[in-house]
């Protein structure tokens, strides 16, 4: 009632001027409202809700490390940024051979990958796999991925016309929008978009075998129905199919340039200024030509690393393409995954967390019981994902354990032994941590006379 008086003494005072209300009233008026706050629930109301996050706020991606693709067959990998250890998520046999491209969303748990013509998504660590979008008979289109605003873009070509046009695919709704029809050639192009600004970078015009050089050009998303004209040509970067990535340090755009002495630069699209990287690339080889789809080049979060994919000599038999790094600055490149046939990776933001799955048990309860069957319940989770949950009963590997979306996992029809028992959950995530929780149950039989 003392808060609603001087909220009432408040709002009356409010429609005063400025000048007959004076300085000392006001800071009246609002120590007596404070001091009714916070004496009253409604304060308690008003902390909480001031902490709750903004509803549609985007939130930082924590899916750190490497995520990578071994061609002929097709594997998919993750590893942490020194490159251990390596974890298979995906097989050859799911979503196709040839994988050229891949892309992470540490906000849903989801990757993407192109591979024989086909965008492809899954939920990590590789469940649930789907096709999104076919090319046809072209397996050498890019594709790039936003997951701020859950959408694909890709390129499609309109025999027609003899066109392409840029396609926004909306995954939540599974709607399509055209940003850009009539586009000139951009077979082969690779696709980046800047989160941070809304434009979509890539190489226009392009050539189908990497022979000509093509220039760096950009489009604003968010809009749809635009002409050629709508595409903004930046000078001063000139490409020969190499692979180009947006630095998310700076927002500038990392870029290679291929051939015998092989060159790694950025550009900023403000300034219109490139800059070379001083490494020594000597005796690496970026993949070319033919091999003009692959080849990946990424530069780590918080840090002036950049990791790419190249092979280490001029010839292309019996060569393995790796995954190396070097600073930007300077240095000479270190090998940091071994093929063979490495020809896409991904380095999703990360928050630098590091951390075991947290494992809760909830049934049986600890102590004594007369019940011989008994259920496991419990929730594993990660702040990633976990990999997988096995239990033991007694130190035996009783076998996986299946986890619901939230983490939650039951098993039924447990038989314990007389005397105490130990049933352990432990639940590993992608960099290999283990979080353990083990419960403690002793059977005591009923004895009858």
């Amino acid at each position: 009632w003392r808060c609603r008086g001087a909220i009432r003494a408040g709002l009356n005072l409010s429609t005063l001027p400025c000048r007959s209300l004076g300085i000392t009233k006001l800071w009246w008026l609002v120590r007596r409202v404070l001091r009714c706050l916070m004496e009253s629930r409604l304060f308690v109301v008003l902390t909480v809700f001031a902490f709750l996050p903004a509803v549609g706020v985007a939130q930082q991606p924590v899916h750190r490390g490497i995520y990578y693709v071994e061609s002929f067959p097709t594997k998919i990998f993750h590893s942490k940024l020194d490159g251990s250890p390596p974890r298979k998520l995906l097989e050859s046999s799911i979503g196709g051979d040839g994988i050229t491209q891949i892309r992470v969303d540490g906000l849903r748990s989801r990757i993407y990958w192109i591979g024989e013509g086909t965008i492809f998504g899954a939920d990590l660590p590789g469940k649930n796999v789907e096709a999104i979008h076919t090319f046809g008979d072209s397996n050498r289109m890019h594709f790039d991925y936003d997951p701020v605003v859950n959408a694909l873009y890709y390129f499609e070509y309109n025999q027609a016309t003899s066109d392409y046009f840029l396609t926004e695919e909306d995954l939540e709704n599974r709607t399509k929008e055209t940003i850009v029809s009539n586009v000139p050639d951009v077979h082969f192009s690779k696709l980046r978009k800047d989160v941070a600004t809304g434009y979509l970078y890539f190489q226009s015009p392009s050539s189908a075998w990497g022979l000509t050089l093509g220039q760096l050009s950009r489009i604003q998303t968010g809009l749809t129905n635009q002409d050629s004209g709508a595409i903004e040509m930046l000078p001063g970067v000139a490409f020969n199919n190499g692979y180009m990535s947006i630095d998310p340090n700076d927002g500038q755009i990392l870029y290679e340039i291929r051939g015998q002495t092989s060159t790694i630069r950025k550009f900023s699209p403000t300034t219109l200024a490139v800059t070379e990287s001083g490494a020594d690339l000597t005796g690496l080889t970026y993949p070319s030509l033919e091999f003009s789809t692959g080849g990946s080049i990424e530069m780590a979060p918080n840090s002036n690393i950049v990791y790419f994919a190249a092979w280490e000599g001029e010839q292309v038999v019996d060569s393995l393409f790796s995954i190396y790094r070097v600073p930007f600055d300077g240095g000479t490149p270190e090998l940091v995954i071994e093929g063979p046939w490495i020809f896409a990776l991904d380095m999703p933001s990360a928050d630098g967390r590091d951390v075991a799955p947290t494992v809760s048990l909830f049934s049986p309860l600890a102590g004594e019981t007369n019940n011989r069957v008994v259920s496991l319940v419990g929730t594993a989770t990660d702040n990633e994902f976990v990999m997988d949950a096995r239990w033991e009963l007694n130190g035996v590997d009783q076998g996986e354990l299946v986890l619901a979306g939230d983490g939650s996992f039951g098993a039924s029809g447990i038989q314990l032994e007389p005397g105490m028992n130990a049933l352990t959950v432990k639940a590993t995530d992608l960099d290999g941590n283990v979080g353990v929780a083990t419960v403690e149950v002793t059977w005591i039989p009923d004895r009858h006379l």
